[in-house]
């Protein structure tokens, strides 16, 4: 039981990390790219 618990907790963890970590790149290209188009 402890165990399964453990493992959801770790998936959640990643699944923050993954989704903040996208976000970041995702506004770095953005900027990158209305940079370029001026």
């Amino acid at each position: 039981m402890g165990q399964c618990i453990g493992i959801m907790f770790l998936g959640v963890a990643l699944g923050i990390s993954f989704e903040v970590g996208f976000s970041l790149i995702g506004a770095a290209v953005y900027r990158m790219l209305s940079i370029m188009d001026k």
